[in-house]
């Protein structure tokens, strides 16, 4: 029978109290939500370091309807300067 070694044992063992303590601290909501809040600060520049970046024709083509004219009520679309 094969024995595993003392050093595997402590590494697994390192790591179910590292979850263990980690679990027992994101109980607590402010410190799960300050949680998300670090972890999506890491996670997105790491997905977007991985993606492709789009196409031009398809961004422009997402953002197209933002360059339509529209009328609306003043109440609606209040400016700073005076026409």
């Amino acid at each position: 029978m094969k024995t595993i070694p003392h050093r595997s044992l402590a590494i697994v063992y390192a790591f179910l109290t590292a979850v263990m303590i980690f679990a027992t601290l994101l109980q607590s909501p402010i410190n799960a939500g300050a949680f998300c809040m670090i972890a999506g600060l890491v996670i997105v520049p790491l997905v977007s370091v991985f993606t492709p970046k789009p196409e031009k024709n398809l961004v422009d083509s997402a953002f197209a309807s933002y360059k339509r004219k529209v009328m609306v009520e003043q109440s609606r679309a209040l400016s700073d300067s005076e026409e």
